[in-house]
């Protein structure tokens, strides 16, 4: 709980008054101390000039601005007052519930920032962040907000699509996951089952992390299988669910998510589907004593107004369904009256239990930054799993290349932890390229990481055989010389990635060919390596433990991870592809806070 200031800044006072002056807007008395948000109030009547009045958009309205004491900063909510203020909820609004009873507005928060205030850079969007400035701004903003309420112009065709504020109950519990792009939504077009069940499986290492695997008929048949990566299909069925389609999203006008069972089947029987027939079709295995997970679906556009693409599923725990050859409220079993007692029970005003979901089809999860489709769409064997091969696998699977073969014998000392992706639990288990491809298996639900614990070539050459792409990550000449050796069934793409001395230089070697070209990067590599040699003292390269000398190579972790980031973006630029080979070498400067490309072919 937040101590309440003596009194309101000077800076509140100041935006406060530079509201007087807004027509419309009418100051109702003085701020309030809000002890449970731990933030200032301040009731304001608007009453926009033009504004004719509806039954949901009222001529008058009363709000509470809500602002923190180190106002300018921070946000600046608008909430309905809950007496004289709005009841519905409408797009660009949190869910309007009543709210806490000690607090004197409802939950029903506009949206007055702009799409850029995510940010949170005051640079980027044209929020004014003065103090005299800051309030009226929001304030004009609601007014044109009320207005376009009013008529019905909140959104527009061409918007950026918005679902209803559905408000999950479980916030910390439980998230489901779906995988739905655009070619599984052209399979549902093609389905004309409308109800049936959802297997769903746990994330071994994340119990709050559910995913829809399956979605069958009632009867077991098989509908769509998601094609989830290594770490998700390696899971086993933890529980099934009951899943339906609708029209469109449940709502209730003009854009409120449903609260209450009541509510929810309002929605559902305004989308086409019976709420009775539904019931008919939960197996009688449901009626176990246990609560179950029912999923919602229906088609969303990417924008208002345009063409649906792509299916959406919300998530809500059904309540505890009639069970035994005799149910209370004299309803008798088995089916017709559990249906009967069922229709009864869920209908009744109890709120309902919302269970996050959230699309996690690769198209969805990666808007943050992928690489090019070149790229991401190659299947790639990674030869040596150490410092440097592990820093590039990340930046691959973490930009969308999910498609990898480790390919390494050794095993993760604890001197490699300095600068190695792997973990303490790693150390002298399996082997790297095993302990590698797990936890790259755990960064992406779509990841399909594997491994082979063996050096080049290994035993079942058949086994990498129909890789697009071989990136060798050793910096040993040995290796070169076998892969070199290595006849290939077809042409691979070829890159050869190593370091200097201390991380000094960088070399990427690429190719392409039905073999790797290796006396021609060793002729192109040599005068680099001399210079290498040239820059190191022998004598002053450093060496683990007590006994015979024994060297190790020097190199800081944070020089690994740059020259891995220039790698991975120089094979992002070849992946369309290279006519000859080429040797590209970086160079920092002694600092480290320069890097040139000093070689180019």
């Amino acid at each position: 709980m937040t101590e309440a200031p003596r009194e309101p800044t000077e800076e509140l006072r100041v935006g406060r008054r530079a509201l007087e002056g807004i027509p419309g807007c009418q100051l109702l008395g003085d701020f309030l101390w809000l002890e449970r948000k731990g933030k200032w109030g301040q009731r304001i009547s608007l009453s926009p000039p033009g504004l004719s009045g509806t039954t949901q958009v009222p001529a008058m309205t009363d709000w509470y601005m809500v602002l923190g004491s180190d106002y300018p900063l921070g946000s600046v909510g608008l909430y309905p007052a809950k007496e004289g203020g709005l009841a519905s909820t409408f797009w660009h609004q949190s869910l309007n519930s009543p709210g806490n009873e000690e607090e004197p507005f409802r939950e029903g928060n506009l949206c007055t920032a702009t799409s850029l205030w995510a940010f949170r850079r005051h640079g980027l969007d044209e929020e004014p962040r003065a103090p005299r400035d800051r309030m009226r701004w929001h304030v004009l903003r609601a007014m044109a907000w009320l207005k376009a309420a009013e008529q019905g112009k909140l959104v527009r065709d061409g918007d950026p699509f918005e679902l209803p504020s559905y408000p999950p109950s479980r916030p910390f519990r439980t998230v489901i996951g779906f995988g739905e792009s655009q070619e599984t939504f052209e399979r549902w077009q093609k389905l004309s089952e409308m109800a049936g069940l959802v297997h769903l499986v746990q994330n071994p290492r994340n119990e709050r992390l559910t995913i829809a695997r399956r979605f069958t008929t009632c009867n077991g048949a098989m509908l769509l299988d998601v094609p989830w990566g290594a770490e998700i299909s390696a899971g086993k069925d933890e529980e099934v669910g009951l899943w339906c389609r609708l029209r469109e999203a449940p709502f209730l006008p003009p854009w409120q998510p449903p609260v209450t069972w009541r509510e929810l089947w309002a929605a559902v029987q305004r989308s086409g589907v019976d709420p009775e027939w539904l019931l008919a079709r939960v197996p009688e295995k449901f009626r176990d004593a246990r609560r179950h997970t029912l999923l919602i679906g229906f088609p969303i556009p990417r924008r208002f107004g345009g063409p649906p693409e792509r299916m959406h599923w919300l998530a809500v725990l059904l309540p505890l369904l009639s069970r035994g050859e005799q149910t209370i409220d004299g309803f008798r079993g088995p089916h017709g009256g559990w249906i009967r007692r069922d229709r009864r029970v869920v209908l009744d005003r109890s709120p309902l239990e919302w269970i996050g979901s959230e699309n996690w089809a690769e198209d969805e999860i990666s808007t943050r930054g992928r690489f090019s489709l070149g790229l991401r769409s190659k299947s790639i064997l990674l030869i040596g799993a150490g410092a440097l091969g592990s820093a590039v696998a990340e930046l691959l699977v973490r930009g969308g290349v999910h498609r990898i073969m480790v390919l390494d014998a050794d095993i993760l000392q604890a001197g490699n932890l300095v600068r190695h992706s792997l973990m303490l639990t790693d150390v002298g288990g399996v082997t790297k390229a095993k302990a590698l491809a797990d936890w790259l298996n755990q960064l992406s639900p779509h990841a399909r990481v594997q491994s082979l614990g063996e050096w080049f070539p290994p035993d079942k050459a058949e086994a990498i055989a129909g890789m697009d792409v071989v990136l060798d990550c050793t910096g040993d000449d040995d290796l070169l010389a076998s892969l070199s050796g290595h006849s290939w069934p077809e042409e691979k793409c070829f890159a050869s990635l190593s370091l200097g001395f201390h991380a000094r230089r960088l070399f990427l070697f690429g190719a392409r060919g039905i073999r790797f070209p290796g006396q021609t990067m060793i002729e192109r590599l040599q005068p680099w390596l001399r210079k290498d040699r040239e820059d190191v003292d022998p004598e002053d390269l450093p060496w683990e433990a007590i006994g015979c000398w024994h060297p190790v190579f020097p190199a800081r972790i944070e020089d690994i991870r740059l020259f891995a980031s220039l790698a991975v973006k120089t094979l992002d630029q070849w992946a369309g592809g290279l006519e000859e080979p080429r040797l590209y070498v970086f160079e920092r400067d002694e600092e480290g806070r320069s890097v040139s490309r000093v070689q180019d072919g």
